[in-house]
């Protein structure tokens, strides 16, 4: 059956697009999303080249009394997540 299918698809092409190498961050926070404990809760993606290297949905650890604090505690602790990344990615040789 495969080589079937081989056989008759010869002339078709697969293009591949490729990605440049560069570290995105996407991030989420959700002001009080649990009523019980009053916590909130934060997502980041990070996407290398296109492709999902590192992601984590948590609990903040602290009680914040705004939406704008919260934001700022969840962008320092992606900005340690991508300082990491980088340091990690500049040891790997090209």
């Amino acid at each position: 059956m495969v080589l079937k299918y081989l056989r008759y698809t010869l002339n078709y092409e697969l293009y591949y697009i490729s990605y440049p190498y560069i570290l995105e961050r996407y991030n989420d926070t959700n002001w009080i999303s649990d009523t019980k404990d009053s916590k909130s809760t934060s997502r980041y993606v990070f996407t290398f080249g296109g492709v999902v290297v590192l992601w984590k949905s948590t609990k903040q650890s602290c009680i914040t009394r705004s939406m704008m604090e919260l934001d700022f505690i969840a962008l320092d602790k992606v900005r340690e997540e991508a300082k990491w990344i980088l340091n990690f990615l500049e040891d790997i040789p090209c």
